[in-house]
């Protein structure tokens, strides 16, 4: 019987809030690769976009969950909105 997406994993984590996790470390990853990388500016613009959609995706899922949002990710997210809004 597989788990709903509620549910929690071995590590006490709901599987949507490790998905969501999973998918701000990928957009991290891409902004550092385009921002290194000899790709196209509107590629590291994009990235850019994608990593604060992701950021504010993992912190109101935190905040619907009753989880503390890190002050360092709130931080983050905050310069995000800034440059990219």
């Amino acid at each position: 019987m597989a788990a709903s997406p509620d549910e929690g994993s071995r590590t006490g984590i709901p599987q949507s809030l490790a998905h969501l996790d999973h998918r701000l470390h990928e957009a991290r990853r891409q902004v550092a690769e385009r921002r290194t990388g000899r790709g196209h500016r509107d590629e590291l613009t994009r990235a850019h976009r994608d990593l604060l959609a992701a950021l504010e995706d993992f912190t109101g899922a935190l905040e619907e969950h009753g989880l503390p949002v890190p002050p360092a990710l709130r931080t983050e997210l905050q310069l995000h909105r800034d440059l990219w809004r």
